[in-house]
């Protein structure tokens, strides 16, 4: 199996994808390993984005998926995915606090009712995988302006499009459990794919680093994308 890896990765040549790299490391595991029925291969890479608006430059810092599952059964089957990491503001936190401040000041009520109060950050992991449809592209990018739409894109390099204070803001405008993050993301992600007239197989998965509490939240959705209600 590292023969086989070693094989396609030392290539003097250029992939269209990481899919197709995964493609071609599972597929030469099952020439090799003749007792094999499944071959399953991931590959995970650092994705740099490069975005302008006026003088301001931008590079944000993602992680790339390939995936092939290979069986001598059912044949092959390739994703392209993205992880993001973001940020969203506990909806929980949020309304009990709202409780306790309009406890506590009466005469504001009808403002703290409308406006978004205190409660605490989480940094968001999301995870999205999409099946790879012959003849239809695909592109990491589209996929990560998906959930950056939802949780937001920290920038870890040059200049922030959207400031700290604008993204917390955004995001404790809407607050979102994990659910609604998946959830959200999905719908996005429908709207964008059903375009295409396709009907891939999709992984969607929401992880929110807790800080307040011992555990983290996570929730995942897995299906086709005709699966998909919104």
């Amino acid at each position: 199996m590292i023969d086989a890896v070693t094989n396609v990765v030392t290539q003097n040549r250029d992939f269209s994808g990481v899919e197709n790299i995964t493609s071609e490391i599972s597929n030469l595991v099952m020439s090799k390993v003749r007792y094999a029925t499944r071959c399953e291969c991931i590959l995970k890479a650092d994705y740099f984005t490069k975005s302008f608006e006026g003088d301001k430059v931008s590079i944000g810092s993602y992680g790339l998926i390939g995936k092939t599952v290979t069986s001598r059964n059912t044949g092959e089957e390739d994703y392209i995915g993205v992880e993001i990491t973001g940020l969203n503001a506990c909806p929980c936190t949020m309304d009990a606090e709202r409780k306790k401040l309009i406890s506590e000041n009466p005469e504001y009520g009808d403002i703290m009712n409308n406006i978004p109060v205190i409660t605490h950050n989480q940094r968001n992991r999301v995870k999205i995988l999409v099946q790879k449809i012959s003849g239809v592209e695909i592109e990491a990018d589209m996929l990560i302006k998906v959930a950056s739409d939802i949780i937001g894109s920290p920038v870890e390099l040059g200049e922030s499009l959207e400031s700290d204070v604008e993204l917390i803001y955004r995001q404790h405008k809407n607050p979102q459990f994990v659910e609604d993050v998946v959830r959200n993301i999905a719908c996005s992600l429908k709207q964008k794919l059903q375009k295409l007239n396709i009907n891939p197989q999709v992984l969607i998965t929401s992880e929110s680093e807790e800080s307040v509490h011992r555990h983290n939240a996570f929730a995942e959705f897995t299906g086709k994308l005709s699966d998909i209600t919104c």
